[in-house]
């Protein structure tokens, strides 16, 4: 029989396996980038924030945002092939990448977080609509985006036609949406 403390520690061993394992497998079967492909950051000023944002690519316009508090990179092996069709735009959130907040009593609440997003859009020219892919965190702005109507006119505020990944929160990721909380970890971890 297995000591107590060795079984605790291989129940450790485990739990941390089983954390890294998708990870590992992700990497493994990841396709990085072509030679002939670089992500090149560009930044465009709004009322609200500086944005950080990548564009490439022709055809029908795909927004991209990453999961919070990571960074357009993310979509880096995704890209390329989206762009084979698409005029792809992977955008930073305030919170994310390198994009900053010039506002200082903006609020990183899903409403405010929304109409930063309507403001890069109208910025870079997408007034007419685009495809919004969100992962993890920013799927509700994509969501809240695409569900926000003009109360006089009963239309969409926003230029979008969504496809929300993974909108479903997990216990951190709903502490993040308390207004304190989420702006003092979104803070400490860009």
């Amino acid at each position: 029989m297995v000591p107590y403390g060795h079984r605790r520690f291989y129940r450790v061993l485990a739990a941390i396996t089983a954390w890294f394992a998708p990870t590992t497998a992700t990497v493994v079967g990841h396709a990085e980038p072509t030679a002939s492909f670089a992500l090149i950051s560009r930044y465009i000023d709004t009322p609200v924030a500086r944005f950080q944002y990548s564009t490439t690519g022709g055809g029908s316009p795909v927004v991209l945002l990453p999961g919070g508090t990571v960074s357009l990179h993310t979509y880096r092996g995704m890209i390329p092939a989206l762009a084979e069709h698409h005029t792809v735009y992977a955008v930073d959130l305030p919170g994310n990448g390198y994009t900053t907040v010039n506002d200082p009593n903006f609020s990183y609440d899903l409403a405010a977080m929304t109409g930063t997003l309507c403001q890069f859009m109208a910025a870079v020219g997408l007034e007419d609509g685009a495809c919004v892919v969100a992962h993890s965190l920013n799927g509700p702005v994509a969501v809240h985006l695409a569900a926000t109507r003009d109360p006089r006119t009963g239309e969409p505020v926003g230029p979008t036609r969504p496809l929300a990944i993974d909108t479903r929160l997990n216990t951190n990721l709903t502490a993040m949406r308390i207004p304190v909380v989420g702006e003092a970890v979104t803070t400490l971890m860009t």
